[in-house]
């Protein structure tokens, strides 16, 4: 559960996203007092993200209330699976669910912008001839935010997402390598003799997967040899 600082308005989110505001009436809709709770979860075993629009009203000796205005329930496109935590990042909403992915989407809760599946950067220990990525099981149980500076004194790249499986912890960063893999926090205490035979393995097997693409592409030109459009007459 998060919230973002100003209410939500399903009128203003269907104007603004079909571009029928101008800059002043968004504005103005941002600086109403209140704000918007983001909460995340399922519904009949589809994930669900919810926003609900709070208002401050002030009753009686100027104690102030919230109330809800409006609501928005995405419970069609969220996710096939149960939503698992929900924070913002930047501009935007980052949930997590039950298939392991983390979604960004806009602010209206229903506009997807970015997708990940966790797992993708792992270290790929024995390559496979069937398949290029690593695969992964695990869900993101919690997410937060790396953001620490405030009113603008943050570092560039400073808002990362560090996710809890569970068992282990991961950053997931927007960079084109990633900072550590989980193998650098391990003490290595294999030996010598352990290292040399684990690399004289892994060269075997890259040797073996070459030869079996190798084998694959000839067995596939030798069957298309003298193949050609067979015509029958009539």
């Amino acid at each position: 559960m998060t919230s973002l600082p100003y209410p939500f308005s399903c009128i203003d989110t269907e104007l603004r996203r079909d571009f029928q505001l101008s800059e002043e009436q968004v504005k103005k809709a941002k600086d109403e007092p209140g704000r918007t709770l983001v909460a995340c979860g399922e519904y009949n075993t589809k994930g669900s993200l919810e926003l609900y629009g709070l208002s401050a009203e002030t009753r009686g000796e100027g104690n102030r209330r919230a109330f809800r205005k409006s609501a928005m329930k995405n419970r069609q496109t969220a996710s096939q699976s149960k939503l698992l935590s929900v924070i913002n990042h930047g501009t935007r909403i980052v949930y997590s669910d039950g298939q392991g992915y983390l979604k960004w989407v806009e602010r209206d809760g229903v506009t997807e912008v970015r997708r990940h599946k966790i797992g993708l950067s792992e270290r790929v220990a024995h390559r496979s001839l069937f398949g290029s990525m690593p695969g992964s099981d695990e869900i993101a149980l919690k997410i937060l935010s790396t953001k620490s500076g405030q009113d603008g004194n943050e570092a560039i790249n400073d808002d990362d997402l560090l996710l809890w499986t569970g068992e282990r912890l991961g950053v997931v960063s927007f960079s084109s390598k990633p900072g550590f893999f989980a193998d650098e926090f391990e003490d290595d205490t294999r030996t010598p003799e352990e290292i040399a035979a684990e690399k004289e393995q892994e060269l075997y097997g890259e040797k073996m997967r070459l030869a079996l693409e190798r084998h694959a592409r000839d067995v596939h030109f030798v069957r298309n040899l003298g193949a050609g459009r067979v015509r029958t007459g009539a």
